[in-house]
């Protein structure tokens, strides 16, 4: 989330969408990015004098947008791998705006000037400093100050800023630098916890309670020419020119994370927690919760809904220990969130008029890890990690490992636990001290209308696999004890996941795990199918599995490939796909794939409706085997998605899924949901039934940029790099993606110049399509 004040209105961005308030708290309007500027994730924005708005996305790409947010100019040929501040700056009557940037190890400022028509042009560059961290920019008295972690750097604006900026010699180490009046910096105590001000020379200015503003703590402070904020994470106090306090705002169990000023409004978030806006002297009079934006930003698990609707659920305790839950619904316009009550309650007791609806359950320790759609806009959620000891209680009926919410009525219409006599916990095998019902409920789906379960540690019944008849609406399992082979009884207790083949039959993977009681075996890894005597049964040839008979194998999914089903496995060995007959398995790879990359527990593979198989991890970024091609490709290469070289939010993915129709992906990582476009999907039209191709980079930079993506293109066309007067230079044949690739080179394999080129794609079944790419061929 980023935040910004302009004209009496705030506005909030999350992370493709940007919304703007007015002084009340009330939506006037809202951007889609990544609809109109195909920003999937905006990392900062700001907004100039002239009220441009400045977006700076995640690769570096700057974009610049009017007051009705139409975009005036775009500066993505400028290298630089990512901008956070910037400022404006009235230097003899001209009008600049510097803006600090990351190009690898180096940090500087890019300089843009208005022209007459108050449009940014770009100006120049100026590297200052490496291997340091940006804290922020100021101006004074015609000098500029430039301040990272280690030193501030300042020069006149007026000397040649090519030169190398003098550096001020702050004994402590600099935690901010404000102009109040003159250039004073915020820096760490030397014995004790606290933070102090001192100007250019070291001499204190002031000094701040330790106990109440702790340094650790410290996120920001910003200052006119009378009023002083400084923030902490918990703390927000307002202060005079004398150092007086005026006003004060504090937190008991949540985190301020950004502040921004202007004149005599403020607006700061609260993670988890939307955000607050005021004046100085009515300091956050309004607590919003928006509906523009998810409540939180990892979600475990999501699913796309049959009317095109996304849900998903996400909880689990921050890095201090604080619980947080939240169940998502987004309608393609809104975000709906959903709260457990036992949470949230005390919230909205100050906030009234919060869009978070309350639903009466009490979330479990652990991160939920599944949710489906049922029918009739009804969900199924797991809720894992609770102690279900006390459920005699009829006090404690809104506890349960499984909720089912309408989204219509927006409440729940049932909490499922080990009432039903089928789910269950902990019960002193795995361990004896573990003695109250602990239960775990891992992957749920639904098949041939009824709700399949993952219950692992379920001691109290032993049905490690439980099933929900939605028609008869009651519940049945496969127990533990209830195995083919005799000398496994009890010895299944960690299920991971489950999938049917096409004949319906289930098929299980397994943890190998001993119990903590007596190191005893207490769930044996591998693979199980259930039988026709509802047994689970081992795979007769059950060696040939990766990682051996008793490997943990923490996902399955089963592809139905050339009229034959094919199990993939995803083990702590790697990744490989098995045909199945007879229930028998054979390798369909010559060898195992991923075996350089750890996977562990929450890591999922997942077939989408092409049979492309995709993994997820949540420490490596995604990869892909395409169908196409045997399973011997991968896209768009065999180091996989990832956040540097897409546009996908973070390496650390919890869960995917599939559009069908558009071929758009939706990745659930612990920094947001981000959607990208794949190339297996139906391309878009427009109003007159055509198509429009689409490049990701325009300009292409070569080499620099490698390739660039021309989309939206039917399968099977034929694309032909052209010059403007119809010299065909390059043509391009892909017969199975909506995505196509381009290097710069000729059909000669040679660079082309810089210039304008022309991109048609031709098919037999649709009009020809034409694009105009500008390609910046650099030395």
């Amino acid at each position: 989330m980023d935040l910004g004040i302009y004209n009496n209105h705030f506005f909030v961005a999350y992370k493709s969408i940007l919304v703007i308030y007015d002084q009340d708290g009330i939506e006037e309007s809202r951007v889609d990015l990544k609809k109109d500027l195909n920003i999937n994730r905006l990392n900062e924005f700001e907004i100039d004098s002239y009220g441009n708005i400045w977006l700076f996305t995640d690769d570096g790409g700057i974009y610049v947008l009017d007051e009705d947010y139409n975009q005036k100019k775009s500066f993505n040929y400028l290298g630089v791998d990512q901008v956070d501040e910037c400022k404006t700056i009235n230097n003899n009557n001209e009008i600049f705006y510097f803006c600090n940037y990351y190009q690898g190890s180096d940090l500087g400022l890019l300089v843009f000037e208005y022209n007459q028509n108050n449009l940014p042009e770009y100006l120049d560059y100026y590297s200052i400093a490496q291997d340091a961290i940006f804290l922020n920019l100021n101006y004074f008295e015609d000098n500029l100050y430039f301040s990272t972690e280690s030193k501030v750097y300042s020069e006149n604006i007026n000397s040649d800023l090519k030169s190398e900026w003098d550096s001020i010699q702050i004994d402590l180490d600099v935690l901010e630098t404000v102009n109040f009046p003159d250039i004073l910096f915020f820096v760490s105590n030397e014995f004790n916890s606290g933070f102090s001000i001192v100007d250019q020379n070291n001499n204190l200015i002031n000094e701040f309670d330790a106990n109440t503003f702790n340094a650790d703590t410290f996120i920001g402070a910003t200052a006119s020419n009378d009023h002083l904020i400084v923030v902490t994470n918990q703390q927000i106090a307002i202060f005079n020119s004398n150092y007086e306090e005026v006003n004060f705002s504090s937190l008991n169990s949540a985190q301020y994370e950004i502040l921004k000023f202007e004149e005599d409004y403020v607006i700061a978030s609260i993670k988890n927690q939307g955000f607050k806006i005021g004046s100085l002297d009515d300091l956050f009079s309004k607590h919003i919760l928006p509906n523009s934006s998810p409540l939180i930003d990892g979600y475990n698990a999501i699913q796309l809904m049959g009317n095109g609707d996304l849900i998903a659920i996400g909880g689990g305790k921050d890095e201090s220990n604080e619980s947080y839950s939240s169940i998502l619904h987004y309608n393609n316009r809104d975000f709906i969130n959903y709260g457990s009550s036992s949470l949230y309650s005390s919230l909205l007791d100050d906030n009234p008029q919060s869009p978070i609806i309350l639903i009466d359950y009490v979330m479990g320790q652990k991160s939920p890890s599944s949710i489906i759609e049922l029918d009739n806009q009804n969900i199924l959620f797991s809720n894992s990690g609770l102690t279900l000891s006390q459920l005699d209680d009829d006090n404690t009926l809104n506890r349960g490992g499984m909720v089912r919410l309408n989204l219509l009525t927006q409440e729940i219409d049932n909490i499922y636990n080990s009432h039903n006599s089928t789910l269950g916990g902990m019960q002193g095998v795995y361990s004896e001290n573990i003695i109250d019902n602990y239960t775990v409920i891992g992957e749920i789906i639904e098949s041939n209308n009824n709700v399949w379960v993952v219950n692992p540690y379920d001691e109290l019944f032993g049905n490690v696999i439980s099933k929900y008849s939605i028609a008869l609406d009651e519940w049945s399992g496969v127990n533990v004890s209830n195995t083919f082979d005799s000398n496994e009884s009890n010895e299944l207790y960690m299920p991971q996941g489950i999938a049917f083949d096409s004949n319906n039959q289930m098929w299980i993977s397994f943890r190998d795990e001993p119990s903590l009681s007596s190191n005893s075996p207490y769930s044996n890894g591998g693979i199980r199918y259930i039988n026709s005597n509802n047994q689970f049964k081992k795979v007769e040839n059950d060696e040939i599995l990766i990682g051996g008979v008793n490997s943990n194998v923490w996902s399955i999914d089963i592809c139905s490939y050339e009229g034959s089903d094919v199990l993939w496995v995803l083990s702590s060995d790697g990744v490989q796909g098995y045909t199945i007959f007879n229930n028998e398995l054979s390798s369909v790879l010559g060898q195992d794939l991923f075996i350089d990359i750890p996977f562990y527990d929450g890591d999922r593979i997942k077939c989408d409706q092409h049979s492309n198989v995709w993994v997820t991890t949540k420490h490596s970024g995604v990869r892909v085997l395409l169908s196409d091609s045997n399973y011997t490709e991968s896209w768009p290469s065999f180091s996989g998605i990832t956040e540097d070289n897409s546009g996908l939010l973070s390496d650390v993915v919890y869960d995917i899924d599939f559009n069908e129709e558009s071929g758009e992906i939706y990745f659930s990582t612990d920094l947001g949901i981000a959607i990208m476009e794949s190339p297996f999907g139906q391309i878009s039209y427009d109003r007159n039934d055509k198509y429009k191709i689409y490049f990701d980079k325009n300009p292409f930079l070569v080499p620099k940029d490698e390739e660039v993506i021309i989309s939206n293109v039917p399968m099977g066309s034929r694309l032909k790099i052209i010059t403007l007067d119809g010299k065909v230079l390059k043509t391009i044949n892909e017969q199975s993606f909506t995505m196509y690739k381009w290097d710069g080179k000729n059909q000669s394999g040679d660079y082309l110049p810089s210039g304008v080129y022309i991109v048609i794609s031709e098919n037999s079944e649709e009009e020809t399509a034409v694009g105009k790419i500008a390609l910046v061929r650099e030395k």
